[in-house]
This record gives structure tokens, sequence and C-alpha cells, in this order.
């Protein structure tokens, strides 16, 4: 016999007052913005899509699970009521209404990077694995692996990212690359700047530094030789090592070899005699700045010296003499000017590497940037190049090689040592598939505007440049601009130091011929 009773529906459709809806407890979106535009609407056309809620318990009040903007548009407009989709099947299952609310308003790319990463916080929270999230959000599994990466960033970091609003992407970026305290530092002090994309390479950069020299140290222990790592104490103590050992005073530097961290190419010589006697020979390496040099030092004993007698001057003692703190490079005692001295041309040399790197950095994303320009084949980009590149001036060589740096095939070579004739193949390759006419306009500038680009690094000195130069990167700069490019601080310094020693000769050239 069926029963009488009529089963609560799953899910129902009902209208309800605004003032009937709460927000969720763990409101996944952290403010609702400015919905005033959203407001006119709604009092216009009224509300096209239903809110999700569940009920909570109190007659008549309803937690919102998808709709938090649309209500309080609805209130701004003064709506009596608003349509509702009732979520019974959700009324004790906190975990589904956290996925129905990540999953609406991924749908809609409404969220933030930071207020997605929090949705998926609260849901490990709440015991569902990585898997489980993208099946009950519809995100892939990479996506919320994404989000977990963010979420355990720090709450400064995490709030930074949502002041200044910053993609998906550049957030997982950071998550990835904040690991390291100065990479952060500067990854965070870029945010909402114009230096962010230049940062960003900065960063990349140093991995990949780093990366090698962590092979390059690597293969130096392998040779058995000790590595002492920016330690002038470990250093003096290694040389008073060595002095105790051969029973002398001081011992003698009889070999040295400097060489970069980014190869490990000492002379081979030195190397032999190293390897020869490791007890007596060491690697130290100096990081004054982010591009460290190493150097491989070899110790003896000092050759004897004999005055009216058969015995060595520096024979051993059975007590031998201390050694001293220091070897015949390092000084004890520095007096307070000497220090101040080093100090200053440390300082010197580090903001010196400081600029190479940046400006390494932001010709590596300019240059991306010039290759997305040329590949886009637009008829207004064309044009502007084509009126600019005249303006490179009679300097300028023309070599299909100078392209490849342009094109967006200059990663497929990257590392690749191409002579003339394989770097002409590759960019005449590249040119014969191409339908594209404006794309082939594009190329062809830039054959003639290559030369210009790299001379931006010349730019902070531009004494060295004469009138057609300056001309030449200021009519470049702005192409750029016009084309969309956002310069760094580093390059925006070059191009206005171009812009006003180009104002200073045409003043001098007007004065001249004025007189």
């Amino acid at each position: 016999m069926p029963s009488s009773q009529t089963a609560a529906p799953v899910n129902e459709l009902a209208e309800l007052k605004p003032t009937q809806l709460v927000p969720h407890k763990n409101n996944i979106r952290k403010d609702v913005g400015d919905v005033s535009t959203l407001a006119d609407s709604l009092a216009a056309q009224g509300v096209i899509e239903p809110l999700q809620v569940v009920p909570n318990g109190k007659p008549d009040k309803y937690v919102i699970l998808a709709g938090h903007r649309r209500q309080a548009a609805a209130k701004l407009a003064k709506l009596k009521t608003v349509p509702c989709i009732v979520r019974h099947d959700l009324t004790d299952n906190e975990p589904g209404q956290i996925a129905v609310m990540i999953a609406e308003n991924v749908e809609r790319s409404d969220l933030s990077a930071v207020e997605e990463a929090h949705g998926v916080q609260l849901l490990m929270d709440l015991g569902l694995s990585a898997a489980a999230i993208a099946t009950s959000t519809g995100m892939s599994t990479k996506r919320v692996r994404e989000r977990v990466k963010i979420t355990k960033l720090s709450d400064d970091t995490r709030a930074k990212l949502a002041d200044h609003a910053v993609t998906l992407a550049d957030a997982v970026f950071i998550a990835d690359h904040g690991k390291n305290e100065d990479d952060l530092d500067d990854l965070e002090r870029a945010l909402g700047t114009n230096n962010w994309a230049v940062t960003k390479q900065k960063v990349i950069d140093r991995v990949a530094s780093r990366k090698r020299e962590a092979k390059l140290l690597a293969d130096i222990a392998k040779t058995g030789l000790t590595v002492i790592d920016d330690d002038w104490e470990a250093k003096r103590g290694k040389v008073s090592e060595i002095s105790e050992r051969l029973g002398c005073r001081r011992p003698e530097l009889i070999e040295r070899s400097q060489f970069g961290l980014r190869d490990w190419t000492p002379n081979q010589a030195i190397l032999d005699a190293a390897l020869a006697a490791t007890a007596n020979a060491f690697v130290f390496i100096s990081r004054y700045t982010n591009a460290a040099t190493a150097e491989l030092r070899v110790y003896a004993a000092p050759a004897p010296e004999t005055v009216g007698s058969d015995s060595p001057r520096n024979a051993p003692s059975e007590t031998p003499h201390p050694a001293p703190d220091s070897d015949e490079d390092d000084v004890d005692r520095e007096d307070e000017s000497e220090a101040q001295r080093r100090a200053e041309y440390q300082k010197g040399i580090a903001a010196r590497e400081a600029r190479r790197e940046a400006f390494a950095a932001a010709t590596t994303v300019r240059r991306d940037f010039i290759a997305g320009v040329i590949a886009g084949g637009k008829l207004e980009h064309a044009q502007l190049a084509g009126q600019t590149a005249p303006t490179a001036g009679g300097w300028t060589e023309v070599n299909w090689g100078y392209l490849l740096p342009f094109l967006p095939i200059r990663n497929d070579h990257a590392g690749h040592s191409l002579d003339d004739d394989e770097t002409y193949d590759v960019v005449t390759g590249w040119i014969d598939r191409q339908t594209n006419p404006y794309v082939l306009c594009l190329a062809l500038a830039w054959v003639f505007l290559g030369d210009v680009d790299g001379h931006l690094t010349k730019a902070l000195n531009p004494s060295y440049l004469d009138s057609e130069e300056l001309t030449a990167i200021d009519r470049y700069a702005l192409l750029l601009e016009t084309c969309g490019y956002t310069f760094s601080d580093v390059e925006l310094e070059g191009i206005n130091a171009v812009r006003e020693a180009l104002a200073q000769q045409q003043e001098s050239d007007s004065e001249d011929a004025d007189g």
C-alpha cells in the first residue's frame, strides 16, 4: 500500500526575499565588490539566473551557496523577491556546499586566485583529496593542485596577492619560486608594478643559474677537492690547517686559477697540481655578486733558505709556530678606511651586477613580446614597424641571422650554436611557412630594428651614442610602447637618458644654427 506521505523534494524553486538570505559562514568570496551596475541591470530585467541556497535551520532563513553578488545587488535595487533553487540535498553536507560555491564561481571566472585557493583548502580541511575535489567542483586535478600550492604561501604573501588581483598563473609562479627568500621578496615588491614581467624572468634566470652552479659544485666535489663557499673564516682555518700539517708558519701559495661557476674550467696544470695534493688545495667561492666566482688554490711549504748553515731556516720544529689567521691575500686587521673602501667597492660591483641581471631579464621579456608582435601579424603593427625601420640608419648591417632572436621560434634553438648557413636556413625556412603578409613585413622590419634593440643596453650611457643612434632608439621605444609593451624601470632609465641626451643635442644644434 503506497504511503500517504510525500517525500520532501531534493531541490525546489522558490521566490525568496533578499532579506531571507544570509552569506555562508565559509563564503570563499571575501568581497562582493561594487554591485551598483548589477543592481541597475536587475532593476531593469530582474534576476535571470536563480541563486542556490540551503535551509539554515531557522524559519524562513536560507544560506547562500551561489549568488552573493546577486543578493547584494537585489537588496540595492529594492527587489521584493529573487528566484532561488533550494538545495535540500546539501542541507547537512558542508563539503558539498563549498564545492557548489567553487564550481559556480570557477565557471564564471569570478574568483581571485587566492579566493579559489581558500575554497580548495576548506575542502581539504574537511578531508577531501585532490581527486575528490576535482570531481565535486568540475576542476581538473592539475588545477586543484595549483590552488593547493597557493594555500601553502604565508598569510602575508596571500594578502599581497589579493591586494594586487594577481592572476592564477602568477600566483602559482610565486608559489613555485617563492621558496628562496630573496626571490620571494623581489616578486612581492614587483607585484602591481611595471617590473613584474622582468622580475619573473630574473627569478627564472636565477633558478637556472643555481641549478647549473649546484651541478658544477657537485662536479668539483667529485674530484676530492674541498669547496669553501664564501666563508672567509673557514678559508683562514683551512690555510691554518695546511700550515700545521706542513710544519711552517705560513704556507706558500704556489698556484691559483680563477674561474666563473658557470663553467668548471680551471687551468689544467693547476688542477693537476691540486689533485696531486688535495689536502693542500681547496676551491674558494666568492659571492660578492649574483655571478659567483671560484678560485682553485694550491699550497706548499716555503722553499728552505740557507744562510751560513746547512740547516733550512724554516725547518719545522717539534712545536710549530702557530699558523696565522690569514694567508698572504687576507689582512688580519683592516683599518677603518680600508674596510670602508672594500665595502664601497663590493657595493659598486653588486650594483653593476644587479643592473646587468635586470637588463638581461628585460631583454628576454622584450624579445618574447616582439616575437608575439611578429607572430600576431597585425596591420597596424606592420605599418608602425615599417615607418620606424628606416630610422635604424646606415649603421645597421643587414644580416638574416640578426632576425632569429626576435622570431617565435627563438626558444627552439636556445643553447644551440648555429653557424651562418644554419641560421639563414632556419630564418628563411620560417619565412617560407608564413601566409600572413603582415607577419613578413614585421619580420623584415626587425632585420633592421634588431640592432636598435641591442643598443638599448647602451642607453644608460648615451654619451657613446651619436645623434643617429639616439634618434633610432627614441623611435624604437615609441614603436614598442604603441604596440603595447610595458618597459621596466631599468629600460625606462635608459630610454629617458637617451631622450634627455637627444633633447640637449637638438638644443645645441639649434643654438649653433642661430649663431
